[in-house]
């Protein structure tokens, strides 16, 4: 069995150089860029309702679909 200061000699002597990971606010405009096309296809394909604008009047539904993108956003950027 390796003991443990040479098994880790060894995974540090062949270590390759990582590409560091974009900022975490261009990735999350990437990931709503990607959510936005995905919501407009499905909107295309299966149309918007024909009550949207009476439903957004009504605070309840609002207040929940603004909740719902504010979790999404949040969950993104998490």
């Amino acid at each position: 069995m390796t003991e443990t200061p040479d098994l880790i000699e060894r995974l540090a002597g062949e270590a390759a150089p990582v590409r560091p990971l974009r900022s975490p606010l261009s990735r999350l405009a990437l990931w709503l860029l990607l959510a936005v096309v995905v919501l407009a296809f499905l909107a295309a394909v299966h149309g918007v309702r024909a009550d949207i604008v009476q439903r957004l009047r009504e605070p309840i539904f609002a207040v929940g679909l603004a909740a719902s993108a504010v979790t999404g956003v949040l969950a993104a950027l998490a």
